[in-house]
């Protein structure tokens, strides 16, 4: 559940493996729950109530009390390590970076 102990991003899949690709370059990946159409890149609590943070493009912040579907659900698998989930900031700021790539850029 979202709220005091994780925070998350909600992100289309492809955007969130590039994601996860900056935070990696930068030895800051965490664990990301990967669904089929979208992922759900974990960060450590206290951002979840900053809706704006991105305020454009297809990336929402989970609400606290939003229940994610963990794995090992039929259509949920672990991304990276289990380990701590980065800084809400850092996984922010490497969206905005994700998403000012050609690929992204019109997100």
């Amino acid at each position: 559940m979202i709220g005091d102990q994780v925070g998350a991003l909600l992100m289309p899949a492809e955007l969130g493996a590039r994601v996860q690709q900056v935070l990696s370059i930068h030895i800051l990946a965490g664990p990301v729950i990967a669904y089929p159409d979208r992922w759900a890149v974990l960060t450590e609590p206290g951002g979840h109530d900053r809706t704006g943070a991105l305020s454009r493009g297809p990336v929402v912040a989970a609400r606290a009390g939003q229940r994610l579907p963990l794995p090992p659900s039929a259509d949920a698998r672990w991304v990276g390590g289990l380990s701590q989930p980065p800084a809400w900031q850092t996984v922010v700021s490497a969206t905005r970076r994700a998403i000012e790539t050609p690929q992204f850029a019109g997100m």
